[in-house]
């Protein structure tokens, strides 16, 4: 038996109350809770929470922690563990002998290097239908019909419509909530891959081997800091930071006894399912949800690979399944829905879910929250317990967290070190100063006198300068004019060139509308563009009809196709004539004449008030 293990047993005997409580924060990307987590033995108890939607961090924190007080009136813990979504974890396999571990430095290094997959995976998640769900401003179904209405206008040719602005022409959103939903999906978003990391050995002994894993998890280093800051801001002591996905863990193994469990988390956009054997992590895997399948399909195969013949049970926790106790419900636990009697029986294992209503609040509490934060605090509430030490017969799961700030830096960048050393310093250097004051005396005054000297020769040298001055200067307004001429140019060459692109596609649409208008007694003899005839833009068409009422018709139908163009038909000629052919007809003459901007305004006042 080692030395600390007859130190536990020790302390074992003298074991405290462990009524201690606990200030938890789980953020899910789209909104933060607070919760107040007291133990009732070393069973833990959800007391009281608060939440709030808002983007800032110090708002945030701040609304739900005013929440969190009108619950609970005594006084809350300094000290708090923030649960996020931004904090990625993962099972990896590192080349580090477990005895012999790395230099902290060295170790994030190599964990961030290992999760730059991950993270670009984790910000493919936050696209803008999902946070606008997240932040509960629509629906799934909501959702899938802004994708298919955006899918059609991108088909029917509106390639630049954008999902937003789908959004608010449905109603579903407003334009104010739009800007804060891009402004969070924009801090959401990991722009670097330098990541403060945590890490926790996974041991698994069996009888024929022993495997090692990593246990290890990352975050921006600038989302840590808004954070940290955030809560500090707020009269909270950030302790410490865990991953939202997998802190459900140390529940799971406390509820099964530590035995062997697989657990399945189904997030707003991800579902992670991990083995547990023996209070530890045997395999981790994330992927994204797809809301067109059934939690059952999705995680069927996943978890069957995950299995094996000693897995004893299956927990389960969804997002979509708020735990709210109802007073008039006498079941101890909530009713099972399709998916757990359906993965039972396809698993032939025992599903159930994580989270039942004895795990939630007490019974004077009517608290309402999503499974897996309710799930994530008590999980994490376990590993934190600190009276864990005076129970050795108890093992407990232990979380990969990261350090909520930066490692302090080495002695002799320590402030406090200069604060007081500063004058003892000061002493030493007056004496020091003093003591060789007489002997630099000479040196100084050959010092000034050469100094003199480069003086006079640096007074030359700002006479020269100030004449290089004013060249450069009538350089720098000679300059400024050619940029404004360039600017001119550049101006004229954009234009010139949207006039191409526009001539280039208003001709081909031009012929077609005449061509649509042409009948089999009509012949367009000539399509031409004077010269500054009848103003910029305009066509003369001449045609033969083979009687006056087709010439008539030709000419409103070509009215009716062009107008789509905003052009008109003007001055129309319609005169007896010989055809091409030597037939006798009319003669059409008429302009095609592009529709003004005034012209255009009061044709619409007409047509709106003849409607």
């Amino acid at each position: 038996m080692s030395a600390l293990a007859s130190v536990q047993q020790w302390l074992a005997q003298f074991k405290p109350n462990t009524a201690g409580q606990q200030l938890l924060a789980a953020h899910n990307g789209y909104q933060l809770w607070l919760g107040l987590i007291g133990f009732d033995g070393e069973t833990p108890k959800l007391l009281a929470t608060g939440t709030s939607t808002a983007i800032d961090a110090v708002t945030a924190i701040d609304d739900a922690r005013k929440q969190l007080t009108q619950q609970y009136t005594a006084a809350l813990p300094r000290q708090i563990t923030f649960i996020s979504t931004c904090a990625l974890p993962a099972l990896l396999d590192l080349p580090i002998e477990a005895d012999k571990p790395r230099k902290p430095s060295e170790m994030e290094s190599m964990i961030s290097w290992e999760l730059e997959t991950q993270v670009a995976d984790n910000n493919d998640l936050y696209a803008l239908g999902a946070i606008l769900v997240g932040r509960g401003l629509i629906t799934q179904t909501q959702r899938h019909e802004t994708a298919v209405e955006l899918e059609m206008r991108r088909v029917n040719g509106s390639g630049l419509a954008r999902y937003g602005e789908v959004a608010i022409d449905l109603r579903f959103i407003t334009n104010d909530q739009l800007q804060e939903s891009l402004l969070l999906q924009e801090k959401l978003a990991v722009t670097d891959a330098q990541l403060a990391c945590g890490w926790q050995l996974q041991t698994l002994i069996s009888e024929d081997k022993t495997e090692h894993q990593w246990l290890t998890a990352g975050i921006d280093i600038r989302v840590r800091r808004q954070w940290f800051t955030g809560f500090a801001q707020n009269s909270a002591k950030l302790t410490g930071i865990a991953p939202l996905l997998g802190s459900m863990a140390p529940l799971a193994a406390k509820k099964s006894g530590n035995g062997n469990v697989v657990v399945i988390e189904a997030h707003h956009d991800s579902i992670v399912t991990y083995r547990l054997e023996q209070a530890q992590f045997a395999s981790f895997h994330q992927q994204p949800r797809q809301h067109n399948q059934s939690l059952t399909e999705q995680c069927y195969g996943i978890v069957v690979e995950q299995l094996r013949s000693e897995t004893e049970s299956i927990f389960l926790t969804d997002v979509a399944r708020s735990t709210e106790i109802k007073p008039n419900n006498n079941e101890e636990n909530p009713t099972p829905c399709s998916d757990i009697e359906e993965l039972s029986t396809r698993l032939q294992r025992d599903v159930q879910w994580l989270i039942s209503g004895e795990n939630i609040a007490t019974q004077k509490q009517q608290l309402s929250l999503p499974d897996t934060v309710t799930a994530a605090f008590l999980g994490v509430a376990i590993a934190a317990h600190k009276h864990a030490l005076f129970a050795p017969e108890q093992r407990t799961l232990k979380l990969a967290q990261i350090p909520p700030r930066e490692p302090p830096p080495p002695i002799w960048k320590n402030i406090e070190l200069y604060r007081y050393g500063a004058p003892v310093l000061l002493l030493m250097g007056l004496l020091t100063h003093g003591s060789f004051s007489l002997i630099h005396k000479s040196e100084l005054e050959q010092q000034s006198a050469s100094l003199e000297a480069e003086f006079k020769k640096q007074a030359i040298l700002n006479k020269q300068l100030n004449s290089i001055s004013g060249e450069y200067k009538k350089s720098s307004e000679n300059l400024a004019e050619l940029k404004i001429q360039t600017n001119q140019v550049s101006y004229n060459l954009t234009r010139l060139t949207n006039n191409v692109v526009n001539r280039t596609r208003l001709i081909p649409k031009l012929l077609k509308a005449v061509s649509q208008s042409v009948s089999d007694n009509i012949m367009i003899d000539s399509i031409v563009e004077p010269s500054q005839t009848k103003g910029r833009n305009s066509f003369n068409v001449i045609a033969w009809a083979t009687d006056n009422s087709n010439a008539a018709q030709f000419t409103e139908r070509l009215q009716q196709h062009i107008a789509r163009l905003d052009y008109r038909v003007a001055d129309p000629d319609i005169r007896s004539g010989i055809g091409r052919y030597g037939l006798n007809g009319y003669t059409i003459n008429l302009w095609l004449i592009p529709v003004t901007k005034t012209k255009r305004k009061s044709n619409i006042t007409a047509s709106r008030r003849s409607k």
